[in-house]
């Protein structure tokens, strides 16, 4: 696992973990910059990022570095200057509370944990996702059925657009890892959708092919839904199917999702499936 730097003003933080994007790294400043590091929270679970109390400077793989106008200490700024001339990347970006404009950020959130269970932990993305995120959406197929293979340009775009999507609908596509072993196996998440000028919120489930065949996209579709009724307090989730993919029917079969109709979306056949907050049969395990 890498490590690396976190620096504001004179408070620095060695990292394990991959390069946070900005919104990641101005959360994880906000929840550990407190006096007595020995008393930093743990970031949520399920989030590739820990505090390191003792690392060598030789094992540092990246450093971001948050400015608020506030001087660096003289050690910070002779291990920033060491580390630059070893040839790191030093990123810059401005501090945890404003941008340069003085507004928030928009879609700046702590990537939140959504829902933990023994099979799956599921939480939002960030763009330090995008590498394992790619290996999905670039696979043709695991996007038999999507109708597109996206570069990596547009995999940045779709978390960046997800990220949005947090802060307007509290929901978009989140990522899913495998409890047991802590390695992400896919997306899953509810979504606004327009189906034949109808607004709903829809279930959706993207899986690594690794992970197929392992539950974990039913898994993951129950604890979605109960989000979706539960927290986001919707009174119904759909779910649409092209009719030859039987791998995603199946998983409607297993949540016991009653069908309603067939539906024209996103240039197909569906077939539209509903789930409401008074029928909870899809928790029951097949």
């Amino acid at each position: 696992m890498p490590q690396g730097l976190l620096v504001h003003g004179s408070n620095h933080f060695i990292v394990r973990g991959p390069l946070p994007d900005r919104n990641a790294s101005r959360r994880l400043i906000r929840l550990w910059e407190i006096p007595q590091l020995a008393q930093a929270a743990a970031a949520p679970p399920g989030l590739p990022w820990e505090i390191v109390t003792k690392a060598f400077r030789e094992d540092l793989e990246w450093v971001v570095v948050l400015e608020n106008g506030e001087p660096h200490s003289a050690a910070v700024d002779q291990l920033l200057t060491e580390l630059a001339a070893r040839g790191l990347p030093i990123h810059r970006t401005t501090g945890p509370w404003l941008a340069p404009n003085g507004v928030d950020w928009p879609g700046d959130r702590f990537p939140e944990l959504i829902a933990a269970n023994e099979t799956v932990t599921i939480r939002e993305m960030t763009q330090s996702d995008s590498h394992v995120i790619e290996t999905m959406l670039g696979d043709p197929d695991v996007m038999l059925y999507f109708g597109k293979l996206f570069s990596h340009p547009q995999v940045r775009e779709w978390v960046d657009r997800h990220i949005g999507l947090y802060a307007q609908d509290r929901c978009a596509y989140w990522l899913v890892y495998d409890t047991a072993s802590g390695e992400v196996a896919g997306q899953a998440g509810i979504l606004r959708q327009q189906i034949e000028g109808k607004t709903e919120f829809g279930l959706g489930y993207i899986f690594r092919k690794e992970w197929w065949n392992r539950g974990l996209a039913t898994a993951a579709s129950r604890a979605c839904l109960d989000y979706a009724f539960d927290v986001l307090k919707l009174e119904r989730v759909v779910v649409t199917i092209r009719p030859e993919n039987r791998p995603s029917l199946r998983v409607v079969e297993r949540l016991l999702l009653p069908y309603e109709r067939t539906v024209q979306y996103g240039g197909f056949e569906h077939q539209l499936y509903v789930a409401t907050p008074d029928a909870r049969h899809y928790r029951e395990v097949r």
